[in-house]
């Protein structure tokens, strides 16, 4: 009978052993894929706070590029309008100095300089 006992221990704990070694691999396997796992989502997130940066400075500076059009244009249309009166206060004055020519002309001037003024006049028109 102690024999059979002794079997008996001996095929259970063979059993156990054996269930044991084919776990033991099995869940060190698990462990490594669950680390894997845990050093992958780590590395993505790493890689997704780069390029959040790496946006983050492009946006920035396509801002900056932005708001220097934008001035340059605004100065751009200051300086045509400020061109723009410049001209229509020339044509203005080139008017009204046509209009005397024209009086001077007309009324003899008196200094007998009369040709500068004809030549004047004729340009302005």
């Amino acid at each position: 009978m102690n024999i059979k006992k002794i079997l008996k221990h001996a095929v259970l704990l063979g059993m156990v052993l054996g269930l044991s070694g084919c776990f033991g691999p099995a869940t060190k396997k698990f462990d490594q894929e669950a680390e894997v796992s845990k050093q992958l989502v780590r590395h993505e997130k790493d890689l997704s706070q780069r390029y959040l940066d790496r946006l983050s400075a492009i946006a920035g500076r396509l801002d900056g590029m932005n708001q220097a059009v934008v001035d340059g244009l605004t100065e751009a249309l200051d300086t045509a309008r400020i061109a723009r009166e410049i001209a229509e206060e020339a044509l203005a004055i080139a008017k009204e100095n046509q209009q005397a020519v024209k009086g001077l002309s007309a009324g003899g001037g008196g200094d007998g300089d009369d040709d500068l003024g004809d030549e004047l006049g004729d340009e302005l028109l």
